[in-house]
């Protein structure tokens, strides 16, 4: 499943076309935010002691998501894989509890 099939299985198990627009915001919202967690620390995983270090003195400049996001890309070798496998992981989580 590709990370489109993925957000798209979860959108279908908690019936989100069922939501109110509010909702659907939060939802997307807190579903972004678990995703962006998980990436992270999937992503913190795959670092070398050294890109680890940068990473924490990097992290007390209290960086946005956006500069967080760039520092994985460039330092850590397959971070763009770890948002595709947040996405399926928390998918096939969702899926697990929703399907009956």
């Amino acid at each position: 499943m590709n990370v489109t099939d993925s957000y798209n299985a979860i959108l279908s198990s908690v019936e989100f076309d069922e939501f109110t627009p509010e909702e659907q915001e939060t939802f997307l919202r807190d579903l972004n935010s678990l995703v962006f967690r998980g990436a992270v620390l999937r992503t913190i995983e795959r670092m070398d002691e050294g890109t680890r270090d940068d990473w924490y003195r990097f992290l007390a400049q209290n960086p946005s998501q956006e500069k967080i996001r760039l520092f994985l890309e460039r330092r850590v070798p397959g971070a763009d894989l770890a948002i595709a496998e947040t996405v399926e992981s928390l998918a096939g989580d969702i899926l697990a509890v929703t399907t009956y």
